[in-house]
């Protein structure tokens, strides 16, 4: 006798390319039985006209900040995410945590979670914590600061790789990437990172992704490819991941399905020169918090919000 099992559920055959009705068995936990026709089980729970899939995976989420007090938010995002479908989620993208990665597992070891989270400990956080500019070159001592806090997350509190934000810390040079990444090799992880550049500086962006990948011979995710490229180069930027792929780089990349990004309005993705190089202008902007909220970009809104509130969240269309 089954546990549960899930009655007349379309299922999607992918090696047949097709929709198809089962019966799912369930015991102990686990899918014991697909087939046409179950019904020895403790539980039915009747699927008919509905798709039964598995939870889906969110490998590109910025995860919310999660703590005791006013300041946290208690899993808005990720009651989101379940209502989608997604039951894991990997946070930490972009070189970005929103706290520190022993304070969010801590709060969730005392708390339980909706969805299922991997953490990605992010290069960018670490710069932040050390005080470093964003448009400055990293000192050798404020590396080694770094190499230990990430080596502490990764090897001590459960972090299941590296991120970078490469575009929103200017200041980033290959070099300290490399020294980085060479540092934790022995670690069965993961990296990932936001581009240097996009538009037309997205094919280089996307040759070092890879070549980081090479030398360091650590897997490379390349985060938001669309963003980075879907702009006249996608066909390109894919030939080339392929391409180092079949020489044997373990590069892959995702996308979004969507032709927008959002960031902050203060982010060094807004500085000059951004608007010629995506061949748009100021009212692609849209702001989305009060006092601007809904609105779109004017020349002096954009630099008034540049200036005066660098952390709203704006959206680039």
């Amino acid at each position: 006798m089954y546990d549960i099992i899930i009655k007349n559920g379309t299922l999607v055959d992918f090696d047949k390319n097709k929709l198809t009705v089962k019966d799912i068995g369930i015991k102990d936990n686990k899918i014991a039985s697909i087939d046409s026709s179950l019904n020895s089980g403790r539980k039915i729970i009747d699927a008919k006209d509905k798709i039964v899939s598995p939870g889906f995976i969110d490998i590109h989420m910025h995860e919310e900040k999660i703590i005791d007090g006013e300041d946290g938010e208690i899993y808005d995002i990720a009651y989101k995410m379940l209502k989608m479908g997604v039951t894991t989620c990997v946070g930490g993208n972009c070189g970005n945590n929103r706290q520190s990665i022993d304070e969010f597992f801590n709060f969730i070891d005392s708390n339980g979670a909706p969805v299922n989270y991997m953490i990605f400990a992010g290069h960018n956080y670490y710069r932040n914590k050390l005080g470093i500019d964003r448009y400055k070159e990293a000192t050798r001592e404020q590396i080694e600061k770094m190499i230990d806090l990430i080596r502490e997350d990764i090897g001590k509190n459960g972090a299941v790789g590296l991120s970078f934000g490469i575009e929103y810390s200017p200041g980033i040079f290959l070099e300290e990437i490399l020294e980085i990444c060479n540092s934790i090799k022995e670690y069965d992880i993961l990296i990932s990172a936001h581009y240097r550049a996009d538009a037309k500086k997205g094919i280089d962006s996307i040759k070092e992704l890879i070549m980081i990948s090479q030398v360091t011979g650590l897997p490379m995710q390349i985060s938001h490819l669309g963003s980075c490229t879907a702009m006249g180069q996608m066909r390109e930027s894919l030939d080339i991941i392929k391409e180092a792929v079949d020489r044997g780089i373990d590069v892959r990349a995702d996308c979004y399905p969507y032709d927008a990004f959002s960031t902050f309005i203060g982010s060094s993705v807004f500085d000059d020169g951004c608007f010629d190089n995506w061949n748009k202008s100021y009212d692609s902007i849209l702001l989305t918090e009060e006092p601007y909220k809904n609105i779109r970009c004017t020349e002096e809104i954009f630099h008034k919000v540049r200036k005066e509130y660098p952390n709203m969240l704006a959206v680039a269309l």
